[in-house]
């Protein structure tokens, strides 16, 4: 256990360094969607609505930013050559790819904050304690499904062999169904239960559940507990076909073929 653990985080420091400094200051550029949704939500004038809103536009462009990083990762690792060196350590390769992961999630968060502080200064709203006690929970767990929901697409990716224009359906169609900007409730009844499959709408669901019965944390334990659980599955699923990859390289020597 203890050298997975240090093989999670010596890929987590790999990755960030990298991708930290890839990134500089473009997620600059993700502010303006972020500053017509915070106008939108401080014109109804909820403070529930605008709570929902500032972690929603977050966790909006971690999917946007996150998703595509991680789906492209090992992807690109393999057309350059530098996969294979992912076996050099004796960790699962998922452990070597989930701190990977983890880090292409944390630069993505730099745009999230920002788009945040955005949308509360618009709003000209600010987080009490008791809205903090809500709002935590369900961030966590809906930063979690995003990382599991996002994660599972690094070894389809390369199973599938996705092209390049594969994530400009997986992002809008994350935001409309993880349930981001607008609760599952408001979609259409038939289209409802295709975002019950994504544990970010569960997450976010919880959100919602809890604000409407302030104080009480309770009432979003179902959601939480349903997030949790769906998010376990996609890292199953991930796992799964990690282990196809894995048994492919060994036998062959090579992703070539895939």
């Amino acid at each position: 256990m203890g050298g997975h653990l240090i093989t999670f985080f010596g890929a987590f420091e790999q990755q960030w360094k990298q991708s930290a400094r890839a990134e500089g200051f473009r997620w600059i550029q993700r502010l303006p969607p972020a500053f017509l949704i915070g106008w939108v939500a401080a014109q109804s004038g909820d403070p529930r609505v605008v709570t929902y809103v500032a972690i929603g536009v977050f966790l909006m462009q971690v999917w946007s930013q996150g998703v595509f990083d991680m789906g492209w990762s090992l992807q690109t690792e393999r057309f350059m050559g530098t996969f294979e060196l992912q076996f050099a350590a004796r960790s699962p390769l998922m452990v070597v790819m989930l701190g990977k992961a983890t880090a292409l999630a944390v630069v993505a968060a730099q745009g999230g904050l920002a788009s945040t502080v955005l949308v509360l200064i618009m709003a000209r709203t600010f987080l009490s304690a008791d809205q903090l006690a809500v709002v935590v929970p369900s961030f966590v767990l809906a930063m979690i499904a995003l990382l599991a929901s996002s994660f599972v697409f690094m070894p389809l990716m390369v199973l599938a062999r996705g092209g390049g224009g594969f994530f400009e359906a997986i992002r809008p169609f994350g935001i409309v169904f993880g349930g981001f900007l607008a609760p599952v409730s408001k979609l259409p009844l038939w289209l409802q239960p295709v975002a019950w499959a994504l544990p970010s709408s569960w997450a976010m669901g919880g959100l919602v559940a809890s604000t409407e019965q302030p104080g009480a944390l309770a009432a979003a334990a179902l959601f939480w507990s349903l997030a949790l659980g769906i998010s376990a599955v996609y890292l199953l699923a991930a796992m799964y076909l990690f282990r196809i990859i894995e048994r492919k390289v060994l036998r062959d020597g090579t992703l070539t073929g895939i």
